[in-house]
């Protein structure tokens, strides 16, 4: 089975088949994905044999996205869940007025921008406190490890759920 995409820097990859007549790639090749252009249809990989040969999945070259390994996803879920219900704690504090418990809730309800982009935290990155080497080193795996954008991404939507329901649930036992 092929995947059309999308990808990310970092996907782990292997080649199904390509229409490229010269190349030195083979089925089962690995790669590491540097960039993913879904505009031009181009996809940009550094293959295992050092070959920088670009696949072009919509002229007939195939490749398979290959799986993170679970537990290291599982693992990045976790301290996204535990990081982003640490950050709603601080969203409310025993003095936040009713109506404004009430006005998030709103917000929430309504999908308010305004709202929601007024008191969400970054999950990872500087303005975080928290970056991709602390999530590589929390993970017990080096920074320049295939999976790191993986389980970033992983980290980072578990920490915006978690975030969300610990404000939601906060907000409506202030609310009254």
């Amino acid at each position: 089975m092929t995947s059309p995409g999308p990808y990310q820097p970092g996907d782990r990859i292997a080649l199904a088949a390509t229409t490229d007549p010269v190349t030195r790639l083979r089925p089962g090749d690995q790669g590491t994905v540097t960039r993913w252009d879904p505009a031009q249809g181009q996809l940009q990989i550094k293959w295992d044999c050092g070959s920088t040969l670009s696949m072009l999945p919509g002229e007939g070259d195939q490749v398979r996205l290959l799986e993170v390994p679970p537990p290291l996803v599982a693992k990045a879920e976790e301290l996204g869940r535990e990081a982003g219900t640490a950050a709603a704690s601080r969203v409310f504090d025993g003095n936040t007025p009713e109506n404004t418990c009430q006005r998030v809730l709103r917000g929430i309800d309504d999908g308010d921008p305004a709202i929601l982009d007024e008191i969400e935290p970054p999950a990872i990155g500087p303005a975080a406190g928290y970056d991709q080497d602390d999530l590589a080193r929390d993970l017990g795996i080096e920074h320049g490890d295939r999976a790191l954008p993986r389980a970033a991404s992983a980290y980072a939507d578990a920490f915006t759920d978690s975030f969300w329901q610990e404000v939601e649930r906060t907000a409506r036992e202030h609310a009254g």
